[in-house]
């Protein structure tokens, strides 16, 4: 065993074998939930380009939904306009 001379070595081995357990212990926990972290805090960018991605995919659902509603509103003025049609065609 070797003896560390100064509190500085002291501390620097000390907080170097603690931050080496604490991805110990992150890198066990990753494993077993099959989760890069359990928060998006631990996945910085990751998280912003994911948050970023569910927020296109909800205007893109909603852009959808109103594209949806404009051709039943198109398809009955359609229906309409070719009634009108044959009622004129009829008249005449």
């Amino acid at each position: 065993m070797s003896r560390i001379s100064t509190h500085a070595a002291n501390t620097f081995l000390f907080d170097s074998t603690r931050r080496l357990h604490q991805r110990f212990i992150d890198g066990q926990l990753a494993v077993s939930t099959e989760k890069k972290s359990q928060d998006y805090k631990g996945l910085n960018v990751d998280a912003r380009r994911l948050v970023s991605i569910e927020n296109t995919r909800s205007l893109l659902e909603h852009y959808k939904k109103s594209n949806e509603q404009e051709d039943v509103r198109l398809q009955i003025s359609d229906i309409t306009i070719n009634s009108l049609r044959e009622s004129l065609k009829d008249f005449n």
